[in-house]
C-alpha cells in the first residue's frame, strides 16, 4: 500500500497478455497504465492497472486521468470515466459551506456512500445538502424567530386572545428548543415535542395549528424550508358531544337572570336565540343591535367576515327593556353574574350550549340548513347537518322559540307555565 498518490504512467509490457486465453484471435494487451487510487474504505492508496492493446488508447486514458486530477483532486483517479464533472460540480456547490462534512464529501468514496444511502443523483444530494446548510447558516434561532413572529402578528392586528395563545405556545416551544436554528428543526423533533406535552389531544391539536402558522411565517422569511408542519401528524381528537339546553333549562336561565342579574339577560338572549359565539358576544356593542337584527362586523366575527343575524320575536321581547344605544352587551363581572344565575336556576352550565341550542332548534324548526349555516357564520351547510341534525324534535323547537318574558304580551303563556 502507498501513502502518496502515484502519477499515471504508461509502460510497455515485456510479456504480452492475451485478452481472452480461450480465444487467441481476440488479440493481446501490449501496454499498461499504472496509477494509484484509494480503496473502497477511503484508506491507503493502492496501485491500479488498466491494460490496452495500443499506445494511442493508453495515452488517451492517461491524459483523461490527469485532467480528472486537475479538476477534482487526486482522489478522482479512482472514479469511473465521466464522473469527474460531477465531483467538480459538488465541490462548487459545497465551496461556501465551511463545515467538516465538506472534506469528506470531496472524497469520492464518501460521495459514493452518500449516493447509495440516498438512492439518488449525487449532484442532487450535494445540492440539497448545501441548500440545507446555507439555510441553517442564514436562519434565526427559535427564540429570535419566535420574537419576530409575535411582533409581526401584533403589527397585523391579531386579536388579544389569539396573541395570548400564540405567546404561550411560542414560550414553551422556545424553551424546548433554546439555541437551535429554525432551519435545523425536523418534523420528528416537533412531533416528539408535541407528543410529550402533558395536555389533552385537543390542546395538542391547537398547538400544532399555531406552530404551523409560525413555521409558515419562518419559511416565507427564508429561515427554514417550506412544508415542515405537513409532515407532523395531527393528534387524533374524538369529536365532542354536542350539548344543548332544553326549553325548560333555557326558560329557567332567563327567568333567573331577570331576577338576580338583569344586566345579563340580553347576553343570554342573544346567545340562546341568535346563536352568537361566546367571543362574538364578548366583543359585541349595542350600536350593532336593533329591533330586528344583529350586525356582526368583521372585527367581531371569528372568521373576520361580516354577517347579519335576525332577532326572533321572542328574543326581541326579552331584550327590549334592557336596550341601550351603545356600549358592550356583555356586562362587567359577567362571570360572577352567571354564577348567580346558575345557582338561582339550578341549571348546569354546558360550554357552547347556547350556540348549539340555537343551531339545533333552528334546524328542527325550519329544516333549512343553508339558512341556519348563514346565520351561524359557517362556511358550509354540511357542518350544520353533521353536528345539529336530528338532535331535538320539532315540538321542542316550537317551545324553545316561544319562550317569552311573562309581561311581554297578555296573549302569551307565562314562562313558568310553559315548563313540562
Amino acid at each position: 500500500m502507498r501513502k502518496e498518490p502515484l502519477p499515471p504512467r504508461i509502460k510497455k509490457l515485456n510479456t504480452l497478455i492475451p485478452i481472452d486465453r480461450k480465444k487467441p484471435e481476440a488479440g493481446v494487451y501490449r501496454y499498461v497504465l499504472e496509477y494509484a487510487a484509494k480503496d473502497e474504505d477511503g484508506g491507503e492508496w493502492k496501485r491500479q492497472r488498466r491494460y490496452f492493446t495500443s499506445w494511442n488508447a493508453a495515452e488517451a486514458a492517461c491524459r483523461e486521468m490527469k485532467q480528472r486530477a486537475r479538476i477534482a483532486g487526486e482522489g478522482a483517479l479512482g472514479i469511473k470515466p465521466g464522473d469527474a464533472e460531477d465531483l467538480a460540480k459538488m465541490r462548487e456547490l459545497l465551496a461556501d459551506i465551511e463545515t467538516e462534512p465538506l472534506a469528506a464529501v470531496r472524497e469520492w468514496v464518501e460521495a459514493k456512500r452518500l449516493l447509495q444511502s440516498c438512492r439518488g443523483n449525487v449532484i442532487d444530494v450535494a445540492r440539497e445538502w448545501a441548500e440545507q446548510k446555507k439555510r441553517e447558516l442564514e436562519s434565526k434561532t427559535v427564540e429570535e424567530a419566535s420574537e419576530l413572529f409575535l411582533k409581526a402578528k401584533e403589527a397585523d392586528g391579531a386579536r388579544p386572545r389569539y396573541l395570548s395563545d400564540l405567546r404561550q405556545c411560542m414560550r414553551l416551544f422556545s424553551e424546548a428548543f433554546a439555541g437551535k436554528k429554525v432551519a435545523a428543526l425536523t418534523p420528528k423533533d416537533i412531533a416528539d415535542w408535541i407528543g410529550s406535552l402533558p395536555v389533552g389531544p385537543v390542546r395538542r391539536r391547537n398547538i400544532r395549528v399555531m406552530l404551523g402558522v409560525f413555521l409558515n411565517h419562518a419559511a416565507r422569511m427564508g429561515w427554514c424550508s417550506k412544508g415542515i408542519i405537513e409532515d407532523v401528524p395531527a393528534p387524533r381528537v374524538k369529536p365532542p358531544k354536542t350539548e344543548t339546553f332544553t326549553p325548560d333549562e333555557s326558560c329557567a336561565l332567563l327567568e333567573a337572570a331577570s331576577r338576580v342579574a338583569p344586566a345579563l339577560v340580553p347576553y343570554l338572549t342573544l346567545g340562546l336565540f341568535c346563536g352568537l359565539r361566546t367571543a362574538e358576544l364578548d366583543r359585541l356593542d349595542w350600536q350593532h343591535v336593533n329591533d330586528k337584527e344583529v350586525r356582526i362586523e368583521a372585527d367581531v366575527a371569528k372568521t373576520a367576515s361580516r354577517r347579519v343575524v335576525p332577532i326572533p320575536e321572542n328574543a326581541a321581547a326579552w331584550i327590549a327593556p334592557y336596550r341601550r344605544k351603545s356600549g358592550p352587551v356583555r356586562p362587567p363581572n359577567a362571570r360572577r353574574f352567571l354564577g348567580k344565575v346558575l345557582a338561582a336556576s339550578g341549571v348546569k352550565w354546558k360550554p357552547n350550549a347556547m350556540r348549539h341550542s340555537f343551531a339545533s332548534y333552528s334546524l328542527a324548526a325550519t329544516n333549512d340548513a343553508p339558512r341556519v349555516s348563514l346565520e351561524l357564520g359557517h362556511m358550509s351547510p354540511a357542518l350544520v347537518f353533521r353536528h345539529y341534525r336530528a338532535l331535538v324534535s320539532q315540538e321542542d323547537a316550537h317551545r324553545y322559540f316561544s319562550i317569552r318574558p311573562p309581561a311581554a304580551s297578555s296573549n302569551v303563556i307565562p314562562i313558568a307555565a310553559g315548563r313540562r
